[in-house]
């Protein structure tokens, strides 16, 4: 089964898992489900960009129904989407904003093997293509 992705108007709150321990549960609500064929694309993206390699088939993908964001373990704020490191998943808001640029963030935490944010990788290296290409001008 795959997330009916939709795009609304929320802002990207993005968090990340905390690293190799015992997972903590899912958010209430998550449902498991296989990523979509363009996720390989994305992926193919994200190592480019990051000059990083891993396995997209390692990541166990999850969505939280509905709009509003989700706790996420070890943070005091709800969030968009997140990767964990205990056990490589991804969790990700089912309706959000911008579905690549969220899905692309949270790949190259599972690439970077890390729930951190350095900019040499989030805004030097990768930064744009985590946001896609610019929008044409009106």
């Amino acid at each position: 089964m795959h997330p009916p992705w939709r795009s609304l108007g929320l802002l990207p709150l993005l968090a990340c898992g905390t690293g190799p321990e015992d997972p903590p549960p899912l958010p209430a609500g998550a449902v498991r489900f296989a990523p979509e064929s363009v996720y390989s694309g994305y992926w193919a993206e994200m190592e480019a960009c990051s000059g990083l390699r891993g396995s997209l088939a390692a990541i166990t993908w999850y969505y939280v129904p509905g709009f509003d964001p989700f706790p996420a373990p070890g943070l005091d704020k709800p969030v968009l989407g997140y990767w964990l490191g205990a056990d490589n998943r991804i969790v990700l808001l089912q309706y959000v904003a911008d579905p690549p640029a969220l899905i692309r963030h949270e790949m190259l935490h599972a690439l970077l093997r890390s729930p951190k944010h350095p900019p040499r990788y989030f805004e030097e290296r990768c930064g744009e293509t985590i946001a896609g290409p610019p929008l044409p001008p009106d």
